[in-house]
């Protein structure tokens, strides 16, 4: 007859000792202990195994904003004894991608060690940008002046973004040149860069961008031409002037320009003129005219008409010259 002391509570392994004051009884109940000189103890050993529970955390999906996702589901199961830690999910994901919803415990004066985890944890996915983001090339008018207009997206002239989240900057530039009267393209130039708040190049998660060109306008410019007047008395011969300017050309550009009006016959007429372009393009220009006037008045200095005269010797006969 024996007895052992031994005790464990949380998991792991402890002795189950043999205490002194055993006895040994033959099989008449007989105490025959002292007839055994060589007997020896041997330990036992008790065993608590860890209890399985399982932590489960959720899952997230989102467009890349530059913002952090995170899903703030966390649960444990598999307590006993209405045991109770503190758990809360720590994932979090930035980037284009994956991965797993991680989790903190807070066990308090719970012993971790008597339980074994199983996590079934959450994802956390960060997808491409695929929202629309559209790039404005700048626009930009002026009135004629024989140089190029430009704007390269520089120097206030910027290439702007729109649907872009908050924080995000474009980089670009853009290509185009209108010299003449019109218009044309300005057209956003590859190689934009799209960069977060910290100025980090994050273009290739966005994969909805468009580029919408900016319009190139050069106004025509105004010249002003001017011509002489003139005026006569009518004497059956043509009236002319000569004189004949423009004003307003571009420096450096200029034309060939001949009045060309004439007036004969008693009344007005405006002093008309005939232009050739040299080097200048009509085109570029809105012509303003000031035409002067030829006028041919009626003539009023005297005029005496003479009869011819004539004598002969009375006949009979009437004359007449």
């Amino acid at each position: 007859r024996a007895t052992a002391s031994g005790s464990i509570t949380d998991a792991g392994t402890a002795e189950n000792i043999v205490e002194e004051g055993y006895q040994i009884f033959d099989g008449f109940g007989e105490d025959r202990t002292e007839f055994f000189t060589n007997v020896s103890t041997r330990n036992g050993a008790l065993t608590i195994r860890p209890v399985p529970v399982t932590v489960t955390t959720g899952s997230d999906t989102m467009l890349y904003d530059g913002t952090p996702l995170t899903k703030q589901d966390a649960k444990i199961t598999g307590l006993v004894n209405d045991e109770q830690v503190g758990i809360h999910a720590t994932g979090s994901q930035t980037e284009v991608g994956t991965s797993d919803n991680t989790y903190e415990i807070t066990w308090d004066s719970v012993n971790p060690a008597n339980y074994i985890i199983e996590e079934t944890l959450g994802t956390l996915t960060v997808l491409e940008n695929n929202g629309q983001i559209l790039l404005h090339a700048p626009s930009a008018e002026k009135v004629y002046d024989g140089t190029a207009l430009t704007a390269d997206g520089k120097d206030g002239q910027r290439v702007t973004a729109e649907g872009l989240p908050a924080g995000f900057t474009i980089e670009a530039t853009a290509s185009g040149s209108q010299t003449d009267a019109g218009t044309s393209d300005n057209v956003v130039d590859d190689g934009y860069i799209i960069r977060n708040a910290d100025g980090a190049d994050k273009t290739a998660s966005f994969t909805n961008v468009t580029k919408v060109s900016g319009t190139l306008s050069v106004k025509k410019l105004p010249v002003t031409i001017t011509t002489g007047s003139a005026e006569k008395a009518y004497n059956g011969t043509e009236l002319t002037n000569a004189e004949a300017t423009i004003s307003g050309l571009v420096e450096g550009e200029s034309v060939t320009l001949a009045a060309t009006g004439s007036l004969t016959e008693v009344g007005t007429a405006p002093n008309s003129y005939a232009i050739t372009w040299d080097n200048a393009k009509a085109d570029n220009y809105t012509v303003t005219e000031q035409l002067g006037t030829l006028t041919v008045t009626e003539n009023a200095s005297e005029v005496t008409l003479t009869a011819p005269s004539d004598t002969k010797i009375y006949d009979g006969d009437r004359k007449s010259v």
